[in-house]
């Protein structure tokens, strides 16, 4: 395993270093070929110049002190008459880290103060910061003030990226959510329909094939066969709804059936009729072409009215009404029902069947409303408006 020093270690380590390297300059230099007016570094010297070079453990937490203790020793170091040595330099580091960690304003403003501090020495007259010298100090300073200018614009670039990522990622995360949801809600209400649909035919088929069984055996087995049909396209189409919850999405596609649409409404109500409800169709206009899913709502809430019809209303009659025109089709179903007292009252209450309804209308723009008829029993009407682009037969 490796160890690596902590943060405050690494900075204690570098100011220490710093400390040293700005010492062993201050003290091992021949100050006379420098600049013969120079003093003799002293004890205010070298503490001054330890200090600003331990002042750089603040580097990475402060880096505004950093800068300030660096030009402070720098200043007063030279104001002394004294050879500054490395202090320069770690003026020019502070500064290249204040504007890479600071607001632009900040930074300008310390610059403007360190070139101030070399201005005034320098037209004091103080040994070793005239002529080149005060404009090479100057030009580093540009220098450095640049490159950490530099650094903060990329680091906040970098930061603006990333931030866009994660809110991209974010977004992709809901409309994926959103998507399942949605996914999960549809193959509810296809399941739903299927089974409670199927379901309710077999149980009324099976109690009237019980009860004929003994006296009309010819219409018993006919009722028979009406729930074999029944239990193998119910059997059909929930295998092919749940083939879409496989992970292979090519799984199960031989057992695939065909979704059914408005030409199997015929089928439905006849299906429905062996039950005992006379049940009566009227179909205005051809279902129009390229519009699946406009054929599949209508037919599911025509199933969905008369299975409650079946289920809750103790009707005799019901009427089915669709009507396809050029910008929509229109669906009626009533009955002559009771619409109070537990019988088409249990329709109004919005379990799952009419809440499947209305959201399947909704997800097509279009609107369906349930409730009691005008003349008794109930009535569900709904309004599913046909896509763009519908071709009409």
């Amino acid at each position: 395993m490796t160890l690596r020093p902590s943060a405050t270690w690494r900075d204690a380590l570098l100011a220490v270093a710093a400390a040293g390297a700005a010492c062993l300059a201050l003290l091992g230099t021949d100050l006379h070929a420098i600049d013969p007016a120079l003093r003799d570094p002293g004890l205010f010297a070298v503490a001054v110049t330890a200090g600003a070079g331990l002042s750089g453990f603040w580097w990475h937490t402060h880096p505004a002190r950093w800068f300030a203790a660096t030009t402070v020793a720098a200043v007063a170091v030279a104001a002394a008459g004294h050879y500054v040595g490395l202090l320069p330099w770690l003026v020019t580091a502070a500064l290249c880290a204040v504007a890479a960690r600071h607001p632009r304003r900040r930074s300008l403003a310390a610059l403007a103060t360190a070139v101030a501090g070399y201005t005034a020495i320098t037209v004091a007259g103080i040994p070793d910061n005239a002529g080149d010298a005060f404009l090479s100090t100057v030009a580093l300073l540009l220098a450095a003030w640049a490159l950490g200018d530099g650094v903060r614009l990329r680091r906040a670039r970098v930061a603006a990226d990333l931030h866009a990522a994660r809110s991209d990622a974010a977004a992709a995360r809901q409309e994926a959510a959103r998507a399942t949801t949605e996914e999960r809600l549809r193959i509810a209400r296809e399941l739903h329909d299927v089974v409670a649909h199927s379901m309710s035919l077999i149980a009324v088929h099976a109690g009237v094939g019980a009860h004929l069984i003994r006296t009309r055996p010819d219409q018993a087995e006919r009722t028979l066969e009406v729930i074999a049909d029944t239990s193998r396209e119910a059997l059909a189409q929930t295998r092919s709804l749940l083939g879409l919850l496989r992970d292979d999405p090519h799984e199960g596609e031989d057992t695939a059936v065909p979704l059914p649409g408005a030409g199997g409404l015929a089928g439905l109500v006849d299906a429905v009729r062996g039950s005992g409800l006379d049940v009566t169709l009227h179909v205005h206009g051809e279902p129009p072409a390229g519009s699946p899913a406009v054929e599949l709502a209508a037919y599911r809430i025509v199933q969905e009215s008369l299975t409650n019809v079946v289920k809750h209303a103790h009707a005799t009659t019901a009427t089915v009404r669709v009507e396809h025109t050029c910008d929509a089709t229109r669906i009626e179903v009533f009955d002559n029902g009771t619409a109070s007292g537990g019988g088409s009252s249990d329709l109004v209450r919005p379990g799952h069947g009419l809440r499947g309804l209305t959201e399947r209308a909704a997800l097509l723009g279009g609107r369906l409303t349930a409730g009691p008829g005008p003349d008794g029993g109930f009535r569900v009407h709904a309004t599913l408006p046909l896509p763009a682009g519908t071709v009409l037969p």
